[in-house]
């Protein structure tokens, strides 16, 4: 059988055991489990589900997989580059995963003996070296493909198998086709202008599906050629005579050929256009003929999943939903009620867009049923976007009286059932996700708040951030915290600590209790938070003398206490998580910064103390490095060294210096041959230290220069970097610098540069006794001819993340040299790089020349990056200068350097808004005219958009869930998905000037009255985006200082306290909760929401924390109950019930129809099966009745039958039934026909093993 795809087409099968394949395509035969999903194409979507298509001459089924490493230009699509992407991105996720296992096995093994050790370290290092192979490997594939903008065709393509050998060019010049290579000799045939052009080829091939008595590869090839002709040339669709089109569409259709049906169905789903093509496509009676296809047996895969796909193609379409008929909605309930199914997820999947599209016809399907069972299964993998689905539902009242509000209270069944939870970890975590997922949603809460469960608390989970920087997470998770201690989350936690026998459970429950309390003392204002830290029962329970349990609470109030002791001296809790990847990020390498005491004392080492310390380190006594102790030769390099004594008397008096240099020397095969792995990343740092520190001494400078130095230099070849010449493997090659540490001699260079003495070493050095040769001269001319190589993007990053720039120097001249002439993943690498200049604080508040002058020159090169030809580039620039603005003499130097923003629209818009924030920026966006257009752009639209940006914002912020890791190598990026996103209104009342302008304007007063006019609107869904667009913009106003007069003029406080108490729409009321911890960041909005019963959390200082609630809590989850309303589709189901059975029930179709009727009875489904089983061979010509068939496919619509049941139902009537009901002909019409054609319609005889149909 040969393989159908979306993209090539289903193939004819070869025509000799032994002839070559048509098929240029790339494809292997793979294990089985393969999903036949479409990417990309109409009506796709993902699936993780098993064909079950045999090949005839295959032993087993096997799946078709796409085989990387081979040539993908011309043989993929962009989303079968998008896809392939992503599966090299995961698999890379995977090798990283490997990687870091391997490390951690190799630093446990550190602290073994070498001998007992010695068989797992080698296997542990091979895996690490075949993971960090993997890794670069993967990174170069993953960058070809992402820089791959569109496929190339060759000489000899797919399409040319397709079309017999014709090669389409492009006819006009809205045509983005890349025209094929001519073919030499005689495989090119000449043709004209005609014939080449896309209308001809589709005439051609409607013409050519005409023709009758044509075996099924015939078809199949001629859909296949169209659907190609559809890709190339998108808007040939429209051009289609859907009379001529559609007689061929029915003719596919109906034939016996699964293969052809499924191209039938595939050929349509391209043809789509908008919902008037749907409306003629349904015209054509093809809802009988996909109810058909769907509840056919597991061996027609093939075209049960083409007809799936083509249902879903009408999502795809703006309001084609409304095209989709009930009974096919009602058959894809019933798949999705069958677990065996192959389809059931994907089903479950098109049901759960339709609940979000059109969500009376899902409930009047009853379809809300199988969604709720999956859920409470917890096997499906998309539960979490299942349970959003419902979660759209409970947002408005108008949605939400589809529901009847108890659907989603089966997710917490497997934590209240120990029966059903026993034995079934993966059903609890697949629910655990789908509560967290409930709980970080605001429709959520009118269900779960009022729910006391003891599950909740592991939701809690937040990490702390900069004091100066409350983010609205903050605010949420303020919020979450005092709906769980509200429903007894410590009440729960304490009882497992008195009744749990797990000792490992406790210590988990105590270091839980712990985090909430010390999150509650963040967080929680303090009429909340006071009586939560006493712990009541726990303190009563320790106090009950003479009780054995005394024993129990005294040991958790100690462990919860020695826990916040040790977090407090630590600091590790309260470090921002942002400064905690820059710090993880900046010690891979970077020495660490002595401590000043420590170091200082050790410089004045005695005699006796420095050789003992040389004896212990291991130096003296052996050559091998992993026999020594570096714990101790950190302590020598990082003070004793900086000594001239001691270091002339490791250097002449003992060879301790010489053979510490020699472990660093390129040419011993030492250092630079060590796995760069986390137990051996210290040899670097220690390195780092050692090069630092000698530079500062004159002779450890000499000890430097004429071994180390040199040594290094004679390395940095271009040519060695990429051929080769000097070994087979180079010091900076590939793999060496991605394997072992040999990348870290960058690093000792950065060193130096970080220190004056240490360029004052590089600059000039002497060699020998005359000071005539210029070491840093010949080092820089070889790192520029380094960072020019085209083909080492690694070796480039490597040398520029190693150096230091913050004093001046030759080096800022290479990092300014590839931020304007290198590829652009490099220009986006080196500008990520000046955010560490950018973003250093100012130390004292008259900052020295030196200082300002480092930050003054970055700020000089990211202005310059403003103007990059690319992009991303520029977006880069821009959020670093964003970022750097926080600081007030970097923002008005940013402003001085007058960078022009026009060309990048919105892109640079957050940084114009920043100027906005000092009245030197304000008076130069004035003189510019931007700040009146700006503010009327957000007045009458911005505002809307901020909207979106927001809610994402939050959305990405509380998906805590199967994040990716970041990986070590890639530059610090801040997560901006944390903070506010700049405001116009915000910037602007920063300065009295902005307040003026907003007072002239009068726009705060028009936001205060839209809020006070349509705050309560429930139904009109642009009117409530209008809201929240004035919500946000009332907010940022009111938590300046300078906006408090505003508040206390309008009143608007009361308000949109009115609206999160009181409005019926739970985003609305979110979005008002958030803008209420905006105001409370002001002192005097603190005290006008404390007249309405709310109270704010405040800082250790005492200055507002801009964390907010109310003191009940019952206010904010206050729902009105609401009533389960009947749908027009129910009412018309009840009309078609009536109208199918007739009276009298004396008649055979009466009784067909009762006992089809009963089948939907479990109780009497057995006697009515008998009962057709019975007629059907006694009255055969009933079931050959077209009427008849109508009526009972009105009453599969209306009422819910099994998925076996409505196979049944069909099975029973004879096959030209369906024919004649599509056609709208007499049956014996059509058999006649048939007689006559004698075989012209498709061929009865085809094989299984003909065509095979994979995901698009």
């Amino acid at each position: 059988m040969t393989p159908y795809n979306d993209n090539y087409g289903l193939q004819p099968p070869r025509t000799a055991p032994g002839s070559r394949s048509l098929s240029a395509a790339s494809l292997v035969y793979g294990q089985r489990g393969a999903s036949l999903a479409p990417m990309g194409a109409p009506g796709s979507f993902n699936s993780d589900f098993k064909s079950t298509i045999g090949l005839r001459n295959m032993n087993q089924r096997s799946e078709l997989t796409w085989e990387s490493g081979k040539d993908l230009s011309g043989e993929h699509d962009s989303s079968q580059t998008e896809r392939l992407v992503e599966d090299l991105k995961e698999k890379l996720r995977l090798e990283i995963k490997i990687k870091e296992g391997s490390e951690n096995l190799l630093e446990a093994l550190h602290s073994k003996k070498l001998k007992q050790t010695r068989e797992q370290r080698s296997r542990a290092e091979a895996e690490l070296n075949s993971a960090n192979r993997t890794i670069g490997e993967l990174k170069v594939e993953i960058d070809k493909l992402q820089q791959q903008k569109e496929p190339r065709p060759t000489g000899r393509s797919r399409m040319s198998s397709l079309f017999g050998g014709s090669y389409l060019r492009p006819t006009g010049p809205n045509t983005n086709v890349v025209a094929e290579t001519q073919p030499q000799g005689d495989e090119y045939d000449e043709r004209d202008t005609e014939t080449e052009s896309p209308t001809y080829i589709l005439a051609e091939i409607l013409l050519s599906l005409e023709a009758e008595g044509m075996q099924a590869d015939y078809y199949v090839e001629k859909a296949n050629s169209l659907v190609e002709l559809f890709k190339r040339y998108p808007t040939l669709k429209y051009d289609l005579v859907w009379s001529v089109f559609g007689q061929r569409v029915q003719s596919m259709l109906l034939s016996d050929s699964r293969e052809v049906v499924a191209a039938g169905y595939r050929m349509t789903r391209y043809a789509v256009t908008d919902r008037k093509s749907l409306q003629i496509i349904r015209e054509l009676n093809t809802d009988f003929l996909v109810i058909l296809s769907l509840i056919k047996e597991s061996k027609a895969s093939v075209e049960r999943e083409q007809a799936l796909k083509f249902v879903r193609a009408f999502l795809d379409v703006k309001d084609g939903v409304r095209e989709l008929s009930r009974a096919v909605v009602r058959t894809i309930v019933s798949i999705a009620e069958y677990p065996e199914d192959r389809l059931r997820a994907m089903c479950v999947e098109t049901l759960a867009e339709i609940v979000i599209l059109d969500p009376p016809l899902l409930v009047a399907a009853g379809g809300i049923g199988p969604l709720t069972e999956v859920l409470a299964e917890g096997s499906y993998e998309a539960s979490e976007s299942l349970v959003t689905a419902f979660l759209y539902l409970l947002d408005t009242p108008d949605r939400r009286q589809n529901l009847r509000g108890s659907e989603l209270d089966v997710v917490f069944s497997s934590f209240s059932d120990s029966l059903s939870a026993f034995g079934n970890e993966n059903r609890i975590k697949v629910n655990a996700k789908v509560v967290s997922k409930m709980l970080n949603t605001w429709p959520a809460y009118g269900r779960v708040a009022n729910l006391k469960t003891e599950s909740s608390e592991q939701n809690t989970n937040m990490e702390n951030e900069e004091d100066d920087k409350r983010t609205l997470l903050d605010h949420y998770s303020a919020l979450l915290l005092a709906v769980l201690v509200e429903t007894g989350l410590l009440t729960a936690l304490l009882n497992i600590l008195e009744s749990c026998p797990d000792d490992f459970m406790k210590r988990k429950t105590t270091l839980l209790l712990g985090e909430v309390l010390k999150m509650a003392n963040r967080v929680l204002p303090s009429s909340c938070s006071a009586k939560l830290q006493m712990l009541p029962g726990l303190f009563m329970a320790a106090s009950t003398f003479g009780d054995d349990d005394r024993f129990v609470a005294t040991h958790t109030v100690y462990q919860i206490d020695s826990i916040s002791r040790t977090l407090y001296r630590s600091g590790s809790s309260a470090m921002p998580r942002i400064s905690r990847i820059k710090m993880e990020n900046e010690q891979q390498v970077t020495p660490r910064q002595p401590d000043g005491t420590k170091a200082k004392a050790a410089i004045y080492l005695d005699e006796a103390q420095f050789r003992a310390l040389m004896m212990e380190s291991g130096v003296l006594n052996s050559r091998k490095y992993t026999k020594w102790k570096w714990d101790v030769i950190e302590t020598i390099v990082d003070g004793p060294i900086l000594n001239p004594k001691r270091l002339e008397e490791s250097n002449k008096a003992t060879n301790f210096m010489s053979r510490l240099i020699a472990f660093y020397l390129p040419s011993q095969e030492q250092f630079s041959h060590v796995k760069n792995t986390k137990p051996y990343q210290r040899y670097a740092r220690i390195g780092c230290i050692l090069v630092r520190n000698l530079a500062k001494v004159p002779e450890g400078a000499t000890v430097l220069a004429e071994k180390l130095l040199r040594e290094l230099l004679s390395c940095l070849d271009p040519a060695d970097a990429i051929y080769g010449l000097s070994s087979p493997s180079p010091v900076f090659s590939p793999s060496r610098i991605a394997e072992t540490l040999a990348g870290s001699y960058f690093s000792f260079i950065g060193a130096l540069s970080s220190e004056p003495e240490g360029l004052s070493l590089l600059e000039r050095m002497n060699e020998g006794v005359k000071p005539d040769t210029y070491l840093f001269s010949r080092m820089f001319h070889k790192l520029f001819k380094l960072l020019d190589l085209q083909g080492r993007p690694d070796l480039t990053k490597k040398i520029l993340a190693s150096l230091d720039y913050t004093l001046p120097s030759q080096f800022r001249v290479l990092l300014s040299k590839c931020l304007t002439t290198s590829r652009k993943d490099v220009r986006i690498f080196a500008t990520n790089l000046l955010r560490k200049y950018v973003s250093s604080p100012i130390s004292s508040p008259n900052p020295s020349v030196a200082e300002m002058g480092g930050l003054e020159w970055a700020i000089r090169l990211l202005a310059v990056q403003l103007y990059d030809p690319d992009v991303e580039v520029c977006e880069t620039a821009v959020k670093t200068l964003e970022h750097a603005c926080d600081q007030t003499r970097c923002l008005e130097y940013v402003v001085r350097c007058r960078p022009a923003l026009d060309h990048l629209g919105d892109i640079g818009a957050p940084l114009l808004l920043r100027f906005l924030s000092t009245s030197v920026g304000y008076h130069y966006l004035h003189g510019l005219d931007y700040i009146e257009q700006e503010m009327d752009n957000w007045f009458l639209g911005r505002n809307d958009t901020y909207v979106t940006e927001v809610e994402a914002s939050l959305i990405r912020a509380l998906d805590t869930f199967d994040k990716p890791r970041r990986e070590p190598s890639q530059p610090f990026e801040p997560d901006d998905t944390r903070i506010l996103p700049p405001h116009f209104y915000r910037e602007l009342t920063r300065t009295a000037e902005g307040c003026r302008l907003l007072a002239e304007k009068g726009h705060f007063k028009e936001f205060v009255s839209i809020i006070s006019e349509s705050g309560m609107e429930s139904h009109d869904a642009e009117i409530i985006l209008k809201v929240k667009g004035c919500l946000w913009a009332v907010g940022n106003v009111g938590s300046m200082t300078l906006g408090a007069p505003f508040l206390e003029e309008t009143n608007v406080v009361e308000k949109i306290v009115r609206i999160v108490e009181n409005s019926e729409v739970m985003t609305l009321r979110g979005t008002a909760f958030f803008v209420l911890g905006l105001i409370s960041r002001s002192i005097h909005g603190m005290e006008i929401l404390d007249e309405f019963g709310w109270d704010g959390a405040t800082k250790s200082c005492g200055d507002s924390a801009g964390l907010c609630l109310p003191l009940d809590l019952s206010r904010l989850f206050s729902i009105k109950p609401w009533k389960h309303i009947t749908t027009d589709h129910e009412l018309s189901a009840v009309d078609s019930e009536d109208r199918a059975v007739p009276e009298g029930g004396d008649t055979v179709e009466a009784r067909i129809l009762q006992s089809i009727m009963e089948l939907g009875s479990t109780v009497l489904a057995k006697r009515a099966m008998h009962t057709l089983n019975t007629l059907k061979p006694l009255k055969p010509t009933a079931f050959q009745n077209s009427s008849l068939f109508r009526k009972v496919m009105k009453i599969l619509e209306s009422h819910h039958y099994r998925l076996t049941v409505r196979r049944f139902i069909i099975d029973l009537f004879d096959k030209d039934v369906l024919r004649s009901v599509v056609l709208d002909g007499d049956l014996l019409e059509v058999r006649q026909e048939r007689k006559v054609s004698n075989g012209s319609e498709w061929p009865m005889g085809a094989t299984a093993d003909q065509t095979t149909l994979v995901r698009s």
